[in-house]
């Protein structure tokens, strides 16, 4: 499984500091070193996360696979549009949450024009969706060429019970995208801690971590809480 990290916990750090610190481009320098498959980041050029310049400066970085999450707005498209990362995911916007999963059978038109325009420019799309398969069966419609599974209700689950029911609903979605032809990556709260199940869904290609992944490495530092990971993984695959 493919291991990446989502840099945008270092944009939100940024934005409630000076504006200046701590840099995510640093960041991302930090966790390419360590060995990610990819650095991922959320647009949005109006509040704390990452806005055009630093999409951009990532380019030039050239760092592994890049990922830029979007919400499906005018301004957002026509700048991913010019600076063409590797992949463009949608996603959807939560007051709570700042990021969720994208209602596709609300959108599915608008959805199938976005994704087809960054197709045509040569653009890995993705949507971030909710483990549900009504929703996995309406994005087949849309044509993404992954699904990236929202897996917060399996890592903030209150109760063991809780967990187990949403790590079923996260293994049936996984397969039932797969046999609709659709690869599929996980998003959302997962560790050194948590991410052994997820590793085990040989339908899951990639987990991207967030701000879970920070809250560790500030505490051991940026390449041991990717080893940390690493380990995870790969004894998870021995199992």
């Amino acid at each position: 499984m493919r291991v990446s990290i989502d840099l945008t916990p270092l944009a939100m750090l940024r934005h409630l500091n000076d504006g200046r610190t701590p840099d995510p481009l640093t960041g991302a320098s930090a966790v390419n070193l360590a060995g990610a498959d990819g650095v991922v980041c959320r647009l949005s050029p109006d509040n704390g996360n990452f806005k055009k310049c630093d999409i951009a400066l990532l380019k030039e970085m050239a760092v592994n696979h890049l990922d830029v999450f979007i919400t499906p707005d005018e301004e957002s498209v026509r700048i991913v549009k010019e600076l063409k990362p590797d992949q463009v995911t949608i996603v959807a916007s939560s007051e709570k949450y700042g990021t969720a999963g994208v209602d596709v059978e609300g959108y599915t038109s608008q959805l199938e024009d976005i994704l087809g325009t960054f197709q045509a420019a040569k653009l890995e799309t993705s949507i971030l969706v909710d483990p549900d398969i009504s929703t996995i069966k309406a994005a087949k419609s849309v044509n993404p060429d992954y699904l990236t599974l929202d897996t917060r209700g399996y890592s903030t689950a209150s109760s063991v019970e809780d967990a187990i029911q949403a790590l079923n609903d996260i293994e049936a979605c996984s397969i039932g995208a797969s046999k609709l032809g659709m690869r599929v990556l996980s998003w959302g709260g997962l560790d050194h801690r948590n991410i052994g199940p997820i590793a085990s869904y040989d339908t899951i290609e990639e987990s991207i971590l967030d701000y879970r992944f920070f809250a560790r490495a500030l505490f051991i530092g940026i390449p041991k809480a990717y080893e940390e990971i690493k380990d995870a993984v790969r004894w998870q695959r021995r199992a």
